[in-house]
């Protein structure tokens, strides 16, 4: 996974035999501020939503994904985006919203 502006982007890769048609549910991603020592009481409550593929994706072909972190309004802090496949994958990045945008972070 990797920050791209306001955006996480991930490449997944179709290993079935058949298409996976757009539409489709392929996991969650979850987002939830993160509690510091500057905000130690924040809502750490995760928002989360459905991953649904936005075109079909033929058998043993690659896409590259992406999904917005942040939006209008969002408060400045420390978040987390964790995305959730079937059979126990999944993948999470840490990023910071401040005054200038959304930049990486380390836990």
């Amino acid at each position: 996974m990797a920050l791209h502006g306001h955006e996480v982007t991930w490449t997944m890769k179709n290993v079935g035999d058949e298409t996976a048609h757009a539409g489709s549910t392929i996991g969650e991603i979850s987002i939830a501020q993160r509690a510091d020592e500057h905000n130690p009481g924040v809502d750490t409550t995760p928002w989360t939503n459905p991953l649904m593929l936005h075109r079909d994706i033929e058998p043993h072909t690659a896409e590259t994904m992406t999904y917005p972190v942040a939006w209008d309004g969002q408060p400045h802090g420390n978040y987390v985006a964790a995305i959730t496949l079937g059979e126990g994958v999944s993948a999470e990045i840490y990023f910071g919203v401040g005054l200038y945008g959304v930049e990486p972070s380390y836990q």
